[in-house]
């Protein structure tokens, strides 16, 4: 089968209320980027008539889309499919509730044939939350504060996400999502983006993240959210095997993508919880490993020595009390007033 310059991979899962949307952007936007494309649509066991929806886009466009299905195995399994049926020197996935600009693939692929074939082209977030318009507004994908491409994307919260950025395939030849824990993003994009050496930036906000009550975003904090510590463990053992950094590249790329989702996404999230006591005892099962190795790196150090002796001390006894497994030290560290004033560390960018 002759190489397509593009394979559009959408994941679905219980979304079609927002499909149509979704792939009718894709579908406009190959058209005014008058690129060889195809679009491969893996429904990962949705309930509903969303296999009928599907099948009429592809009855209408015969060429263009190809369609599985299969009994639900979640988020990794179905990216990897997706991977694995495609036939795009590029890859991009997009969310099924989400949908993309009608000039972003245009813009993209001009980078593309400009710059000589990049491994990785990266745009802007448009957030769109449909319940919360104040909470709309761009999400950039690059720091302003880093000159270099590749750190600058490293550094931002938004970093694991692969439906902003377009992906040469051939970058997946020795890397899969995992199956066995959501946040596979986290585990895999960073190493891809890592390893590449030629990464453009758009700073446009050509893709649309839907914020819905179907979206991850809005899932309630519970046990399965702190899978985040297990994709964490999972990158930093995957940055350990690449030999194109040094050593102190390596620490510095772990303390960038580990840093705010240690404070913002596990700690504080559960000092808000109502389920505070569940998720304090499960964390401590969790959280020894990985703690451990964020607190022996170097900027993770240096960044907690200049926030003040407050915050050292305070986060000195938070390592104790994980490493040592004490409940009762935790629950005063994780108290919302102490932990703000104590623990919380305001993160930015440092250097060795």
């Amino acid at each position: 089968m002759c190489e397509k310059d593009l394979s559009v991979l959408i994941p679905v899962y219980n979304t079609e209320e927002y499909f149509r949307k979704c792939i009718e952007s894709v579908i406009s936007s190959i058209n005014k980027a008058n690129i060889y494309a195809e679009i491969i649509v893996v429904d990962d066991g949705s309930k509903g008539n969303i296999k009928e929806l599907i099948k009429e886009y592809i009855e209408k466009y015969p060429k263009l889309i190809e369609f599985c299905s299969q009994e639900n195995r979640g988020r990794g399994a179905t990216r990897n499919i997706c991977i694995s049926k495609s036939n795009g020197k590029y890859v991009h996935f997009v969310d099924s509730d989400d949908y993309i600009d009608e000039n972003m693939y245009l813009k993209m692929f001009e980078k593309i044939s400009n710059e000589n074939e990049l491994d990785i082209v990266v745009c802007d977030f448009d957030n769109i939350d449909v319940e919360n318009s104040e909470k709309n507004g761009i999400i950039e994908a690059k720091s302003k504060d880093i000159e270099d491409v590749k750190w600058g994307i490293i550094n931002e919260l938004m970093c694991p996400s692969c439906c902003n950025k377009i992906i040469k395939k051939e970058l997946f030849k020795d890397i899969t999502f995992p199956e066995d824990i959501n946040y596979e993003d986290l585990a895999t994009i960073p190493i891809l983006l890592l390893k590449s050496n030629r990464i453009c930036y758009i700073e446009e906000a050509l893709y649309k993240y839907v914020q819905n009550n179907e979206s991850v975003m809005h899932e309630k904090y519970g046990v399965n959210q702190l899978n985040i510590i297990k994709a964490l463990e999972k990158l930093f053992d995957r940055i350990n095997y690449i030999t194109s950094l040094s050593d102190l590249e390596k620490e510095r790329a772990k303390y960038m993508i580990s840093t705010r989702r240690y404070y913002e996404e596990i700690l504080e999230k559960i000092t808000l919880s109502n389920d505070k006591k569940n998720l304090e005892m499960e964390f401590l099962k969790r959280a020894k490993g990985f703690e451990g190795m964020l607190y022996a790196n170097k900027y993770f150090n240096k960044q907690i020595s200049i926030q003040g002796l407050k915050k050292k001390i305070g986060n000195k006894l938070l390592h104790r009390a994980i490493q040592s497994n004490s409940k009762f030290l935790l629950r005063i560290l994780l108290n919302k007033k102490i932990y703000y004033n104590l623990v919380l560390i305001k993160y930015s960018n440092v250097d060795i």
